[in-house]
């Protein structure tokens, strides 16, 4: 069967390169800014998430502290890195590609 060829392909390239997960969180939607500067990035492999003020019941991955500055959560596979509040440090960061587990 040709299609779980490609299946089996992309499952390979995920465990090879897993992608990442930036999670961005503040208290004043100020993140909003941040999701823009990282929208003209080429991250393939990643995923972009902000929290929106007052949302509950997150999984654990997400339900992250709110601080009145924003601070991103890069994650990938099952390692993160500290929070990030300085957005030039979190282009850098993501720039690297891989992160190095915690």
């Amino acid at each position: 069967s040709p299609s779980g060829f490609a299946t089996l392909t992309a499952a390979l390239a995920e465990s090879l390169n897993p992608s990442q997960l930036i999670v961005l969180i503040d208290k004043n939607n100020k993140a909003q800014e941040w999701q823009k500067t990282l929208a003209t990035l080429y991250m393939p492999n990643a995923m972009v998430v902000s929290i929106a003020e007052g949302v509950t019941g997150l999984p654990g991955v997400l339900e992250k502290p709110r601080k009145d500055a924003v601070n991103a959560w890069v994650c990938q596979g099952v390692s993160c890195l500290p929070p990030i509040s300085d957005l030039n440090h979190l282009v850098n960061t993501l720039k690297t590609g891989k992160i190095a587990p915690l």
